[in-house]
């Protein structure tokens, strides 16, 4: 598979992020898969929760954004050759 690299100055990089984190609902924290609820359902037999619902998000803000702009630029290709073989036809 071929390797791209995009540019971008310290000075931006940052701003960059932020603003896909923003656009594209990066979240801190991601449910626990490993989680399991408790259950109080009955009183006699309560069953505690096991583990945090909720855990950090393994992903950084930055692996984030390069995996948002990769998939927009295969969706923009894609809808390109759509268009274009659309036109063809």
């Amino acid at each position: 598979m071929a390797h791209d690299t995009l540019t971008i100055t310290i000075q931006s990089a940052q701003r960059v992020i932020d603003a896909f984190c923003r656009t594209y609902g990066y979240q801190e924290t991601v449910p626990n898969p490993d989680y399991v609820p408790g259950d109080a359902t009955d009183p006699e037999n309560v069953v505690a929760a096991v583990g945090q619902e909720r855990i950090p998000n393994p992903e950084t803000p930055a692996d984030f954004t390069s995996r948002k702009v990769k998939e927009h630029m295969v969706s923009v290709v894609k809808s390109s050759e759509a268009s274009e073989t659309e036109v063809n036809l």
